[in-house]
């Protein structure tokens, strides 16, 4: 027989701001823990856009402001991209953008994170936070969240919970 294990799935929706901007989403996905009930398991969050980011880090105002920098500075969006092209582009809408810059830095980035779930919180370090990068707004933004309940008791705590290799 085979076993089924439950699994819980959600579209958070997210206006975003600005051109390049970091919006913290962890109490977004801890909420969708909480209202499962699951204690074990592990979440998977997939950004439905190709220019906007899923990123573990710290949500520190400077920080973001510096990792801002670094990827406009990796990828300018003055720079005569092919892509920005769009007189040379068929079937685009009227109010396409001009956001090569923001397609490239998603690729940097990337645009998935899976999370484990550990006692009914999320498996993360105290200083992390799960950030999705908008690349090319304001806009109405979607993460898909798939939250799979992996069952079974809580893991060992201290030493003894450290994975061996075989001798």
């Amino acid at each position: 027989m085979p076993v089924i294990t439950p699994s819980f799935l959600e579209r958070l929706q997210i206006e975003t701001g600005g051109s390049f901007h970091c919006h913290a989403i962890t109490a977004d996905l801890q909420a969708l823990v909480e209202r499962s009930g699951v204690r074990q398991g592990l979440l998977v969050a997939v950004g439905q856009h190709t220019t906007t980011a899923l990123v573990l880090n710290e949500n520190e105002e400077r920080l973001l402001r510096d990792i801002e920098a670094f990827f406009l500075g990796l990828a300018p969006p003055e720079r005569p991209w092919l892509h920005n092209d769009l007189h040379l582009r068929q079937g685009i809408p009227p109010d396409e953008p001009r956001n090569a810059h923001a397609h490239l830095i998603a690729m940097l980035l990337g645009n998935q994170l899976s999370l484990p779930v550990v006692d009914g919180r999320l498996g993360i370090g105290r200083w992390q936070s799960v950030l999705l990068v908008e690349l090319d707004g304001p806009r109405q933004r979607e993460v898909l969240l798939q939250l799979i309940d992996t069952g079974g008791p809580s893991p060992p705590t201290g030493s003894d919970s450290m994975l061996r290799a075989a001798p």
